[in-house]
């Protein structure tokens, strides 16, 4: 059976003495409610000669919170410390130390160690010395494992590093490896012990219009906030594309940042064909793609983003999984300064590529006055002002566009409760907008408009104590809200032949604006005088952290024109809006717009998701246009394994009969370090992408 002892003060009385077992308490110095403890599988001795206490076979001390266990753990009273030798094992928390030997100081909390392996996820480490506190780890001679180590991993091997738990690491003198391969060295390095410094990542494929390739990008730790790096490709039947990478990184109090750079240039010698204007693509392509977000003192924002392309097909050709979410590229920059009850707004949109047709704001101010409370009235106010410059050169053989643009808006409101169940928004507002310029004489002209409105919100519940614990409902809820939302707004047809008409209507699958202070296309406005009818509910049940959970919501709008403009319905369309996540392993939404008077459904949009935890997931989703799209995609992942998935991908066109894009892989995970993907992709009636890919991608993992 253990043997146990409790370390007392060496200045203390002994309480006791057995001989037998001749173990002898002492103490350290320490608060006496926390003594450290000493125990074995064999009986615990005293030497009397080196004062000290032994304990052998499984030998154990803790002392708050700390654990050590060796072959053999030798306490000296006099100096206030621990010897462990062979076989030894130190915890704390999720810190992990294993070696032949070590030495711990009670009072600093101080461990010392030779060759020694260390962990503490997601950091691990070997080497030939070990000294440091809880709070601050010196180590010498040392392989530093950003992940599970392992002979294909990503490691550094340093002189010497300091390793601050739970925050950072600084090392001197490192060699980047991948295994025992070296990469690169850098004299100094830091980092965060949860953030992976390293970015690797490549392609390797065949596709019938590029040959066979392969894309790969990185970046490196150059500085504690910089990474650099490159995008390098190589293409059989192309050439070779390349680009410098950057990131950049600030964290401080009062100050974050992240900027990043990412680009490419190749003089292709291949079939490059024609752009999405119907123009032959130039033999010099590039691209350039710069992110840049920042906050500074908790009340001012700066965002950039710039994208500059040869040619439309640029990343449809060379990044086809970027292309996918970024097929027609925004470049502006913003700042935005938040007040105490105000937004001052600088916004710049420019055009670098000519192949889209863009809106150019060069600049727009901004000023924006939230609501607030008229004095001590029951009344509310807000209101904005903004002067831009409009510039707009069109591709297809229209004249630039150009407007100077002043706009004034203010709204007067006061919210009126009937009952508790009914609510009542009366609105008036009014918009000054002036023109510089015009069309034809080119004079100046204003614009006066109004806004009359009243909302109207009546609300219901009922409740029911139903209980599911396989559904996680504690208690249902369910809320009803018919709602009515009246506008006139008279004085839009002024200057419609006169107005450049910049900002204008655009098409939309969402659900079409009626207040005046949400409509965005100021050029092109029209008289409206309509009527928003609708019910809105919302099922819920009790939640433990957030108080409530959404079951469903469903929603439904209809629109009257009271001055319907030519080729509009009186009777508008009829809006469906429909989200159902009972469990965080199901929901499904639904969007629809339909034509209330010809019975027509002009749009419909469904996503749904079923999920086994992160075993496996299938999601299917729809996207109907009339007379333009009709598509359908389905997603399916299955993990087989921590090691090996399978993903498959399949797009289809029924307007057009076409399994438009198939895509078949197998993921293989490399001791938690690398992924690689095997991918076999099958493309119909693209223009750019027809035919069979297969690819080979092979990412390093962050943690």
């Amino acid at each position: 059976m253990p043997k146990n002892v409790r370390l007392h003060s060496p200045n203390s009385v002994f309480s006791g003495l057995n001989f037998t077992n001749l173990a002898l308490l002492f103490t350290v110095a320490q608060a006496p409610d926390q003594p450290p403890q000493l125990s074995s599988d064999q009986a615990i001795v005293f030497d009397s000669a080196a004062q000290s206490t032994i304990a052998r076979g499984n030998a154990t001390l803790t002392h708050q919170g700390l654990t050590v266990i060796a072959d053999e753990i030798r306490y000296f009273a006099p100096q206030n410390k621990a010897n462990a030798e062979g076989n030894t094992r130190l915890h704390y928390g999720n810190f992990r130390l294993v070696g032949q030997g070590l030495v711990y100081e009670v009072d600093s909390k101080r461990t010392t160690s030779e060759s020694f392996r260390l962990g503490a996820p997601p950091l691990f480490a070997e080497g030939n010395g070990f000294s440091g506190t809880r709070d601050k780890i010196t180590v010498e001679k040392v392989i530093l494992h950003f992940g599970e180590p392992s002979p294909v991993g990503l490691n550094i091997k340093a002189d010497k590093a300091n390793v601050y738990p739970e925050d950072r690491v600084e090392a001197e003198n490192v060699t980047f490896r991948i295994g025992k391969f070296r990469i690169f060295k850098l004299p100094h390095y830091r980092q965060s012990v949860d953030t992976l410094a390293i970015l690797l990542s490549a392609k390797l494929g065949y596709r019938d219009n590029l040959g066979a390739y392969f894309r790969s990008n990185s970046l490196f730790p150059v500085s504690e906030n910089l990474r650099a790096g490159a995008v390098l490709d190589t293409y059989t039947k192309r050439g070779l594309l390349v680009g410098p990478a950057l990131e950049w990184r600030l964290e401080r109090p009062d100050n974050r940042a992240v900027f990043q750079l990412e680009s490419g240039y190749i003089n292709d010698s291949g079939d490059r064909g024609r752009d999405l204007q119907g123009q032959p693509v130039d033999k010099d392509r590039y691209f350039l793609a710069l992110h840049h977000q920042q906050e500074v003192g908790g009340q001012l924002s700066i965002n950039a983003l710039l994208n500059a392309w040869s040619d439309s097909e640029i990343l449809r050709d060379f990044r086809p999984d970027q292309f996918r979410h970024n097929q027609q590229p925004d470049n502006f920059v913003e700042t935005v300064y938040r007040g105490e009850n105000f937004f001052l707004t600088g916004f710049v949109r420019f055009a670098p590529n000519d192949f889209q047709n863009i809106q150019e704001r060069l600049p727009e101010i901004r000023f924006d006055w939230m609501p607030s409370q008229i004095f001590q009235s029951d009344f509310y106010q807000s209101f904005s002002a903004s002067y831009v410059r409009l510039e707009e050169e069109t591709i297809n053989l229209m004249p630039e566009l150009e407007s100077d643009r002043l706009d004034f808006f203010y709204t007067l409101y006061k919210p009126i409760e009937i009952r508790k169940w009914l609510h009542l928004l009366p609105v008036a507002s009014t918009r000054l907008t002036h023109y510089a310029d015009t069309l034809g004489s080119g004079d100046s002209f204003t614009r006066v408009m109004g806004e009359f409105g009243l909302d109207v919100e009546m609300k219901a519940h009922a409740t029911w104590e139903y209980q599911n614990e396989r559904w996680g409902i504690d208690g249902l809820r369910h809320l009803v809200k018919p709602v009515a939302r009246w506008r006139y707004l008279p004085g839009g047809n002024n200057g419609n032949t006169e107005i450049i008409p910049i900002d204008r209507e655009v098409f939309s699958t969402s659900l079409p604006p009626v207040s005046l202070a949400n409509i965005r296309n100021i050029d092109d406005l029209t008289d409206l005088h309509v009527l928003r009818l609708g019910v809105e509910n919302l099922l819920q049940t009790r939640d433990g952290d957030y108080g409530s959970r959404n079951l469903v919501e469903l929603n439904f709008y209809q629109d009257i024109l009271f001055s319907a403009n030519p080729g509009e319905d009186e009777w508008s369309n009829f809006f469906t809006q429909l989200n159902i996540q009972p469990i965080d392993w199901f929901s499904f939404g639904l969007y629809n717009k339909m034509n209330t008077e010809q019975l027509t459904s002009e749009e419909t949009r469904t996503r749904f998701r079923l999920s086994d935890g992160d075993i496996w997931v299938l999601s299917l989703e729809t996207d109907s246009l009339q007379r333009q799209i009709n598509q359908y995609d389905i997603d399916f992942f299955y993990k087989f394994n921590e090691r090996w998935a399978f993903r498959s991908r399949w797009r289809i066109d029924t307007r057009r009969d076409d399994l438009t894009e198939q895509i078949y892989a197998i993921r293989h995970r490399i001791a938690n370090t690398w992924d690689i993907e095997y991918q076999l992709v099958f493309h119909e009636g693209s223009s750019r992408e027809d035919g069979f890919n297969f690819n080979i991608r092979v990412s390093l993992l962050s943690f």
